[in-house]
């Protein structure tokens, strides 16, 4: 096998070797296999819980990016809004002055 990966080739002559005997294996081995299942398995609980935190750190992001836009997106509403209003009220109030000072006589 010069493609396979080490842990298969070990995977393999175990194979071979449980196959080829007829006794129960020994208890030291039980234990010890039962040990590597464990810690396997709670290996593959932390990389899962790490994902899940990963995940959980990314929407958070994104939901605070899509918040900060919203927000930006509101003030810039708002400025354009109080600008137009300024300017509104600046073209009633020209006419007005322009009225008021003519007919006073200034």
């Amino acid at each position: 096998m010069p493609f396979a990966s080490r842990s298969t080739v070990e995977n393999v002559h175990l194979l071979h070797n449980r196959l080829g005997r007829a006794r129960k294996p020994s208890p030291e081995e039980v234990k010890t296999r039962h040990e590597a299942r464990q810690r396997k398995a709670e290996h593959r609980r932390a990389q899962q819980d790490e994902e899940r935190q990963s995940q959980l750190r990314q929407a958070e992001n994104r939901a605070a990016a899509a918040r900060g836009r919203r927000q930006e997106q509101e003030m810039r509403r708002q400025r354009e809004l109080l600008e137009k209003m300024t300017r509104a009220w600046g073209q009633y109030q020209d006419p007005t002055e322009l009225c008021i000072c003519g007919r006073a006589g200034l």
